[in-house]
Order: structure tokens, then C-alpha cells, then sequence
């Protein structure tokens, strides 16, 4: 059977997979992975290509799903890149600043209202938020990725997942 990609931008940021393919096995999703945000004009706002055209992007994770849904939230969706500085669409509600700790996450769990409201309080809340959801929701998987800010050093941290 054929394998179900999915890419994380506004409209398609979650996946629910239905019971399994019809050889039994599971539903598969890909999660892209980017390294940079589309360029900016001169006032900030995002300059996308042209609608249905993009590059290459690496594969994360090939997330199986069985009665399941996967969440994806990241910057890269709506961001623009200013003076070095990433500004993605979701905002930290402690300080009213674009999310910064990470630039993608994602969550695997039953519910796609869970997984859809748990990706991008995970995304808020970056490493610390994965231990924060371990303790409320223990069967989630996650998936969380950034880049350090001081090296450029693009870091992926997954549970209950393979990268």
C-alpha cells in the first residue's frame, strides 16, 4: 500500500489515520523537516513560492498510525526571517512573543483535538514541555526540533519515536 504524506503547514497540520491499510499494517505519515524560513520582504511579511511549488525537504520521522492522530505545529508555516531572527505565527502567551525554544513540534495520541492543542503548547514550552506532557499524557509520543541559537546546531529531540 501506499505510504500517507503529510506536510505541516496552515489547514493540513493534523493527521488522523483510521483503523490500518488493508494489508494490516499501519497508516504511515512523514514529517519534514526544514532548516530555514521562506525569505521576507523589506516589511517583514513572508514571501511563500508559488502556491503547490517546494523544495526538497529532509524526512524527521516516518510517524505509524493506527486509529490514531499526529499533530504537527511550526514556525516555518507563516515566519518570516528579520535581522537573523525567526518570527513564527505562534505566540507565547507568558511573554507575547513568537514561540523561540523550537520551530516544530509534534504529538501522537488518540484524540486530534489533543494532539492538535498539545503540538503547539509544546512548541510554546519547547524541551521543558516534554517532560510536562509525559506526566499528563504518558502513551503521547513527541517529537520537538530547533536550532541553538548561540551554533546554529539543529537539534531533534523524539519520544516514543524514531527519528
Amino acid at each position: 500500500m501506499h505510504a500517507v504524506w503529510a506536510e505541516s503547514h496552515g489547514g493540513t497540520s493534523t493527521t488522523y489515520a483510521l483503523g490500518r491499510q488493508a494489508d494490516g499494517t499501519a497508516w504511515k505519515v512523514a514529517i519534514e523537516g526544514r532548516t530555514g524560513v521562506p525569505p521576507a520582504s523589506s516589511d517583514g511579511t513572508s514571501l511563500d513560492k508559488e502556491p503547490g511549488r517546494r523544495d526538497a525537504s529532509p524526512t524527521l520521522a516516518v510517524v505509524p498510525l493506527c486509529d490514531e492522530s499526529l499533530s504537527v505545529s511550526a514556525v516555518w508555516g507563516r515566519a518570516f526571517e528579520r535581522d537573523g531572527e525567526v518570527y513564527g505565527h505562534v505566540l507565547d502567551p507568558r511573554t507575547g512573543q513568537p514561540a523561540s525554544e523550537a520551530q516544530m513540534a509534534a504529538v501522537v495520541l488518540p484524540s486530534a483535538t489533543e494532539t492538535d492543542a498539545l503540538s503547539t503548547a509544546l512548541l510554546t514550552l519547547g524541551r521543558t514541555g516534554l517532560d510536562q506532557l509525559a506526566a499528563l499524557r504518558a502513551n503521547a509520543r513527541t517529537l520537538l526540533a530547533g536550532t541553538r541559537r548561540d551554533t546554529g546546531e539543529h537539534w531533534t529531540e523524539a519520544r516514543g519515536l524514531e527519528v
